[in-house]
């Protein structure tokens, strides 16, 4: 299905730029950092289409803690390592929390509401 393959390709290019960023976080390589935020930006418009207002505003919001994360970690000088490590903690977090919404939201068959399981009770 077209729709399938349009979502797979956004999804991979934006959970690679997010792997991108932190690698470039990794290496203090604020070129790399920035090229790969600009891929983040790029891919989070190709996955727009597939989202209600609530999900784009979420996301939104995370891509900019993100953005400003990674830019906090790549100027610290390394006698802040405490900071570094505890932050880069949190950008790993943040890699399955854009994981954990998106893949759900993008690729699980949509429930309707009031839809039955097989024991009779609602799905949530």
């Amino acid at each position: 299905e077209r729709s399938f393959e349009v979502r797979q390709k956004h999804y991979s290019e934006f959970m690679g730029a997010l792997e991108d960023a932190w690698n470039a976080v990794g290496r203090k390589n604020r070129q790399d950092l920035e090229q790969a935020l600009h891929q983040l930006a790029k891919s989070y418009y190709g996955l727009e289409p597939f989202m209600d207002g609530g999900s784009r505003l979420y996301l939104q919001k995370r891509i900019a803690m993100f953005h400003n994360l990674a830019n906090q970690l790549i100027g610290y000088e390394q006698n802040k390592r405490g900071i570094i490590m505890e932050d880069k903690a949190t950008m790993d977090r943040m890699t399955r929390e854009f994981q954990e919404f998106l893949y759900p939201l993008l690729f699980e068959p949509k429930r309707e509401e009031g839809e039955q399981s097989e024991s009779g009770q609602a799905k949530r």
